[in-house]
């Protein structure tokens, strides 16, 4: 996973054909509420469409788990 903290941000770069949908799901294990959290943290990433360019700095946002999760096994 390409990542790398600029002023205590968590940052990923991305891969040829990755979504933002994939992003999220790749980083935080979920989609739902997720990706639109990457949305408002990285203004003008819809402009891209589905698949983002390679090598771009997406802003990943700092998101607690969905507290309604049950954990089955630790």
């Amino acid at each position: 996973m390409s990542q790398a903290k600029q002023q205590g941000k968590l940052i990923y770069w991305t891969k040829c054909d990755d979504t933002v949908d994939y992003i999220a799901w790749k980083i935080y294990g979920q989609t739902e509420n997720v990706t639109e959290k990457i949305f408002e943290e990285n203004h003008g990433l819809v402009n891209f469409g589905v698949y983002l360019p390679e090598n771009l700095p997406v802003i990943i946002p700092d998101i607690e788990k969905a507290s309604g999760q049950v954990v089955l096994w630790q």
